[in-house]
């Protein structure tokens, strides 16, 4: 649910906002990915339609703060720094890593407004481009091996 939509940027670098109650549209998720089995377990436990529910008010989905603080949790029990943006970034590195995801797509499948979101989750780096690279042909005839008799 996106609660905020930026307006205008203050010369400071904070954000005038202006509140609103949007959901994103639904997004597809293949069966096969591993962590589907752990998703679909979570979504029959909470019942109410949100992956995160307000654990104070029923029926809401995580505030802000709350969501903050679930991230702090998980980084300590896993020593991994995370982030409520953190799962965002994740899945769409994965999807250009796992998936060949480029620019548009991603900018199709998280419903971004702005190019600028999806560039800096599109950038391979060296590595990531040397995995595009195919192999390089064969420049030089191949001579069949002639037997001599």
């Amino acid at each position: 649910m996106k609660r905020y939509k930026k307006v205008e940027k203050r010369p400071d670098g904070t954000w005038i906002t202006e509140s609103q109650d949007v959901t994103r549209r639904p997004f597809p998720l293949i069966a096969q990915e591993p962590l589907m089995p752990y998703l679909l377990d979570r979504l029959k436990q909470v019942r109410s339609g949100y992956l995160f529910p307000s654990p104070r008010r029923p029926g809401r989905p995580l505030s802000r703060a709350w969501a903050f603080k679930l991230a702090r949790r998980m980084e300590d029990a896993s020593n991994i720094p995370c982030w409520p943006h953190a799962f965002r970034s994740w899945r769409a590195s994965q999807l250009v890593s796992d998936y060949s995801f480029e620019l548009l797509d991603l900018i199709d499948f998280f419903t971004w407004e702005k190019m600028d979101t999806a560039l800096g989750y599109t950038r391979r780096g060296p590595w990531g481009l040397a995995k595009k690279m195919r192999p390089l042909p064969q420049y030089l005839p191949q001579t069949p091996s002639r037997e001599v008799t």
